[in-house]
Parts: structure tokens; C-alpha cells; sequence
């Protein structure tokens, strides 16, 4: 057989083959479908161009550029013109879109969309922030097909005008070490550079510096460089001390430069003495009969160096007398909860409520190297526990918070329980232990028939004898005011003392203070006979207790002008 033949054979061979396979793939394969973009042109089919100019000037798919070099901040004009076939103008109506790289991200302000007036849009492009080349692009669509021209430009390096402070995440650190729960050892400060004119300027290096690098305190990085928003930060580590820092940033090669706002540095947990609660009516009136009256509490929390704990920080209550909210969390080292009479309510009237949370014991930084160590002094703790009988221990039946879960109250161990100890043989295995602080709210009434007043003789302290006798030399007396617990009236109770007989010098109304002193309420006042009572003349004194109700109780006293 001829050599062509065989060669026309083999081809018509393998192309069955080929032709076989791809019907047998067919049935067991997937289809891909791939979708092409198809670019915006510079015309349409029926010749209608995008560029600049017209008549025989007119250029295809570039626009018209008033600069094509800008300095920081400033501005130029950007035309697009739209023909027709004959490059005449095209006069419908067409919206023109204008966009580049540097404002989609905001360093460049154009004017957009911009309707054509006889086949012209003009958009102004303002460099905010903008730094090098940058490629104007103006678009629309015609007749179903969507054109666009481009056009490039330069912007000049800008001048820096400021540095500005930003934000220091967050203003309060712990210190190296301590942290945890919530507590961050590092803080990031922002700076921004701008231009002359207000923008933002990128790529320009940054130099930093603390203004104490005091227990060891230190910056992640020494420099940096801004980015597109004109933004560059550093972070600072804490050291050992507690102590304010600030950072400097400085625009490098230059003398421009910003600090910081202050960044505190400090142990970041509350300790025993500066941990204290406070009641806004300690004597609340009507809280024994009433349910629903309310006080509010305020705990007060600082760290070692009495500086506010973070916001955030927890706080734990309980009360062995109404009810209060269990929790808050502190803002600048204090939150709030309410208390609210209700029962049990406490034989004696009085209610204990207890404030807690972790936190470490007190020292005395004998040596101010910010740790517990050799020749420092500390106060040792117990168990924080609810002191329902006021007695300054602990006694069976009383609650407390257990720290190490033992089901067993604990006193002091001998040792420093805090973050920072590096004493010999006095540090405790525990880091934190929890700190307290009570107060208690008297359960006042308002029933003028649970109150006793008793008027009391000075110079007897006996109850006094009747009809009192009045001399020419004042004589003081007390009187007692308390209900059937043995409690003072509550917050707005007043006495008030009248007299038809003798000389009351002294202000004739005293008013209950805000306290929670242990009753019964006393207040001294002195009598003597006017020069105008005659011997043996009888009067009467009223003492009169108003209660917040305005109920009244009123006691009457028998007067003699003695001779």
C-alpha cells in the first residue's frame, strides 16, 4: 500500500478513537461553564466615543486633565467628552462615573456621577491624602455598552503640617506580670500625620519615646511608618512600677512631633485598704414595716497605689437583712447596687451587707521598688466573712467567701497573699485573695408607738425626777430617743423642745443625722429660769419626736422655778 494511504488510515483511525472517548466521557463528566468579563470599550457599535476633545482634536478612550502633576491637597479638573461617529458632539444626556485607586480609599475626593451638558462631564479630583501616581477612570453606558477613558496623574509628596495622638488602647495597663482576667500588660498608641491641609499623609517614618522607661517599661517598636490613612502605632509594655507614661512621637528628620495622652501603670487589682462601701441612708425610715424601700450602695475600689481598678472589675454583695443586687462592675473604681427592705429583717433592726472581690493584701513599700520584699510591713487577712454581730470576728454560723474552697473558714496564714512578692520566706502560695468591705443600714421605723423618749439628768445619769427644778444656773440634761430594737428613727426625724417655763438657749429642733450608730439617738440640752419666773411657778416642757411620716411622738415634763 502506498505510504500516503497508510498515513490518511492512521489519522482516520485515531480521530474515531478521540471521537469515541469523548462520546464515553460524556455521560459520566461535568461541564464547566467559564464566564468572561468583556472590558469596557472606548465605542459603541453605532460610534459613539469616550475621550477629550472633538471635531479632528477629539482622542479616543484619555480624558482631558487640567494638571497632570498635583501638589498635596490640591486640585485638578478631569473632562470626559463623549462624539458621536463624526466626532461630533454626542448632546443626549449621559451620566459620567469617576473613580481612581486613591479615592476608593478615601486619600482622593471626586465629584461623581456628573451628568454630560452637549457631551461634556467635568469633575474636580482633590488629593487628600493621595501620594504618587494615581489613574483616573471615567465611565457610563450607550446604547447597551458601557465605555470608559482613563486618564493618569502624579501627586507630589506632601508637606507634613502635625502629628496628632489618636487613642491608647487601653489607658490603664497592669503591671508586667499581673496580668490575666481581664487585665492587659500591653497598650497600643496610635498617632496620625497629616499634610498642610488637613489629609493624611502615608509612608512617612515615625520615631517613638517614652517618657520613663522606669521598672522596665518598653515600646514593641522604636519607629514606624504611616499607612494609607496617615496612621502609624507603637505599643508600650509595662514594667514592675506603677506609673503614669506617655509617648512621643516624632515625624522622622523633622522637629514636628505629639504626646500621648497619660497611660497608667499599675497592679491593676484591688487591695484590702482601698476597698471601702458606702450607704447613701444609713437609717432608712420605715424599712422595718415596709417592704420595697430602697437605699443605694456604693463600693469604692483602688489598687495599691489607690489608683482606680479597671472598669470592669467585679463586684460581689450579700446581706444578712432585705435583699441587695448581687453584683456590678466598676466605672473609674466605684459601682453602685440597691438595697431593698425586705425579710429576713435581723432581730435587732440592723442589716450587715458585705462587699468582696479578689484582689491582694496591703503592704507598705518600704523601699518603693513596687514589690513585696525584705523590711516591708503587711496587714494579714482572714476569710472575708459577713459580720452579723458587729463583734470584729468571726463566729460560728457567720458567712464568708471561701477562698480555697476547703468548706472551712480561714484566718490570717502569716504570709503576703499579692501578685508581687519576692520576700525570703513571707510570700503565700495564694496571688489574690478576697478583699471586703461592710457596712450596715439600720432598719428604721416609722410607728410613734415603738418609740421610747427618756429625759435623763447629768449630773445623776439617772431618768429625771419630777417636776424638774429650775435655777438661775443652767443645768443640762439628755434626752434618749429609740424604738423597741433598741435603734435611732430614721433619716427626717427631728426633736423639737417647747417650754412654758424657763430659758431654752439652744436651738429649739434637732434634726436624726444620716447614721448607723448602734441607738438610741441622744441629744444634750440645758434649761434654766428666766429672771422673770417667779419662785414656785409651775410650767411644763414638751419634748416632740417627728418622724419622717410626719407621725409624732411628745413627752411632757413638769417644770418648778425652784428659789
Amino acid at each position: 500500500m502506498h505510504s500516503g494511504y497508510k498515513f490518511l488510515i492512521i489519522v482516520l483511525a485515531l480521530t474515531l478513537a478521540v471521537a469515541g472517548c469523548k462520546g464515553k466521557s460524556t455521560s459520566s463528566s461535568t461541564t464547566t461553564t467559564t464566564t468572561t468579563t468583556t472590558p469596557a470599550a472606548t465605542t459603541t457599535s453605532s460610534g459613539v466615543k469616550i475621550g477629550n476633545g472633538s471635531g479632528s482634536g477629539f482622542v479616543t478612550g484619555t480624558l482631558g486633565i487640567g494638571l497632570t502633576t498635583v501638589s498635596a491637597g490640591g486640585t485638578t479638573s478631569v473632562i470626559a467628552n463623549l462624539v458621536d461617529a463624526n466626532n461630533n458632539v454626542y448632546s443626549t444626556p449621559v451620566d459620567i462615573t469617576f473613580s481612581s485607586a486613591c479615592s476608593a480609599q478615601n486619600l482622593a475626593a471626586l465629584t461623581s456621577p456628573i451628568q454630560t451638558v452637549n457631551g461634556t462631564a467635568i469633575t474636580t479630583y482633590t488629593a487628600i491624602g493621595c501620594n504618587g501616581a494615581d489613574t483616573v477612570t471615567a465611565s457610563t453606558v450607550v446604547d447597551g455598552t458601557s465605555l470608559a477613558a482613563t486618564v493618569n496623574l502624579t501627586v507630589l509628596p506632601a508637606v507634613v503640617g502635625s502629628i496628632q495622638f489618636v487613642s491608647a488602647t487601653p489607658t490603664g495597663i497592669s503591671l508586667k506580670g499581673t496580668g490575666g482576667a481581664g487585665l492587659a500588660e500591653t497598650s497600643t498608641i496610635v498617632f496620625k500625620v497629616l499634610d498642610s491641609t488637613g489629609g493624611p499623609v502615608q509612608n512617612r517614618a515615625v520615631d517613638f519615646a517614652l517618657s520613663t522607661s522606669v521598672g522596665g517599661i518598653t515600646l514593641s517598636s522604636a519607629s514606624g511608618t504611616t499607612d494609607l490613612s496617615g496612621q502609624v502605632q507603637t505599643i508600650v509594655n509595662s514594667g514592675t512600677v506603677a506609673t503614669p507614661v506617655r509617648v512621643t512621637a516624632t515625624v522622622t528628620g523633622t522637629t514636628i512631633s505629639s504626646q500621648s495622652d497619660q497611660l497608667v501603670i499599675s497592679t491593676g487589682i484591688p487591695d484590702q485598704d482601698s476597698f471601702s462601701l458606702a450607704v447613701e441612708t444609713k437609717n432608712v425610715p420605715a424599712a422595718w414595716e415596709t417592704n420595697g424601700v430602697n437605699t443605694s450602695l456604693t463600693l469604692f475600689a483602688g489598687d495599691h497605689y489607690n489608683n482606680p481598678v479597671p472598669n470592669g472589675t467585679p463586684i460581689h454583695f450579700r446581706t444578712e437583712g432585705g435583699f441587695v443586687v448581687s453584683s456590678c462592675q466598676t466605672i473609674d473604681g466605684q459601682c453602685s447596687v440597691t438595697w431593698t427592705s425586705n425579710n429576713p429583717r435581723p432581730s435587732n433592726g440592723r442589716a450587715t451587707v458585705l462587699a468582696a472581690t479578689l484582689g491582694e493584701e496591703t503592704f507598705v513599700d518600704i523601699n518603693g521598688n513596687g514589690v513585696f520584699d525584705t523590711g516591708d510591713t503587711f496587714t494579714d487577712l482572714p476569710e472575708v466573712f459577713l459580720d452579723a454581730n458587729e463583734n470584729g470576728t468571726h463566729d460560728a454560723g457567720e458567712e464568708f467567701f471561701d477562698y480555697n474552697m476547703n468548706n472551712t473558714y480561714d484566718a490570717t496564714d502569716g504570709k503576703y497573699n499579692g501578685l508581687r512578692c519576692t520576700h525570703p520566706t513571707l510570700c503565700g502560695t495564694a496571688k489574690t485573695v478576697y478583699v471586703g468591705s461592710a457596712n450596715v443600714i439600720v432598719m428604721s421605723t416609722n410607728d410613734p408607738y415603738d418609740f421610747t423618749v427618756t429625759v435623763y439628768d447629768t449630773a445623776t445619769s439617772l431618768p429625771v425626777v419630777l417636776p424638774i427644778s429650775l435655777s438661775a444656773t443652767p443645768h443640762t440634761y439628755w434626752v434618749e430617743v429609740e424604738d423597741s430594737r433598741g435603734q435611732i428613727p430614721g433619716l427626717g426625724s427631728s426633736l423639737t423642745w417647747t417650754t412654758t417655763l424657763g430659758n431654752l438657749p439652744e436651738p429649739a429642733t434637732k434634726l436624726i443625722p444620716n447614721t448607723n450608730a448602734p441607738g438610741p439617738w441622744a441629744e444634750l440640752f440645758t434649761i434654766s429660769k428666766k429672771d422673770t419666773d417667779a419662785n414656785g411657778t409651775t410650767g411644763k416642757m414638751s419634748i416632740k419626736l417627728t418622724l419622717p411620716d410626719n407621725s409624732t411622738v411628745t413627752v411632757t415634763l413638769a417644770l418648778l422655778a425652784a428659789p
